[in-house]
């Protein structure tokens, strides 16, 4: 992941092809994240004790309308991206931490919390370079939240990246090391039974509204700004997400993303040779 993540930062991402190629993964991402989200509900659930449904209902249709309307909302302005100042280690190892200990579940529960300080207002990428991120994490024989690799080094180079993902690890290597016992003991107290049906609501709804928000930011947002496949984006994401529910292969993943950069990088080429 680190090494994708510099060879990411090598490229011209203006370039005809790179840029088909990058937009094309954007649209597999979109669509593992929205198959990821809804693969999620079924679980929690099924999980949930009768009386609880009602209000793990209730807080997955409300977190879903937080995650979306209070999202990122965009990438920041290009003139702040361009004159931000690399985040030191210490932050991003705290961010990292922060997602590590938001990770319910997988790392597609992380990625709320992510973008909103690394997309967001005051962040240091946008929406689009963390989808390629995660288009990239897809691709390696790694767990998807090595992502944090590629957000670290977008916010602070090597010694970000490498703060980043000590931080995202950290949580999962302590409580599996240091707190299983307790942990598998507390799992069956009904009091903290019923928590964890809350708490795995909140991850499952926003997912869920991150994932919209995630398809409307590639689609080009709610003022419509160009985007490299114009209309056609959401249609692509539906059809990326079409290949997914019907291939159920491990190789589903890979193949998809890995195609799609092919074939967005010749359309990309294409579009350049003819204009």
């Amino acid at each position: 992941m680190l090494a994708a993540s510099m060879l990411y930062g090598a490229l011209n991402l203006a370039t005809p092809a790179v840029a088909g190629a990058m937009a094309a993964m954007q649209v597999a991402a979109c669509a593992l994240i929205v198959r990821a989200a809804f693969r999620l509900v079924a679980p929690i659930w099924r999980a949930a004790s009768p009386t609880n449904k009602a209000p793990v209902a209730a807080v997955v249709a409300a977190a879903i309308a937080c995650a979306f309307l209070l999202g990122p909302g965009g990438a920041p302005p290009a003139d702040a991206l361009a004159a931000a100042s690399p985040r030191g280690a210490g932050e991003l190892f705290g961010h990292g931490l922060v997602a590590g200990l938001v990770t319910f579940g997988g790392a597609y529960t992380a990625l709320p919390y992510v973008t909103s300080v690394a997309a967001g207002e005051h962040g240091w990428m946008t929406q689009q370079a963390c989808l390629d991120g995660i288009a990239l994490a897809s691709v390696l024989p790694a767990p998807l939240v090595i992502f944090g690799t590629f957000v670290g080094f977008q916010g602070g180079g090597l010694a970000g990246a490498l703060a980043f993902t000590a931080g995202i690890f950290l949580p999962a290597f302590s409580f599996t090391f240091v707190g299983f016992g307790f942990f598998e003991r507390l799992v069956h107290w009904p009091p903290a039974r019923r928590t964890l049906d809350l708490l795995g609501a909140i991850a499952v709804g926003l997912i869920v509204g991150a994932a919209f928000g995630f398809v409307l930011e590639t689609s080009g947002g709610w003022s419509r700004r160009p985007v490299f496949f114009g209309a056609l984006t959401p249609v692509l994401i539906a059809c990326a997400l079409g290949v997914l529910v019907r291939w159920r292969s491990p190789m589903a993943t890979p193949v998809l993303v890995v195609g799609a950069g092919a074939a967005g990088a010749l359309a990309g080429a294409l579009r350049g040779a003819l204009v």
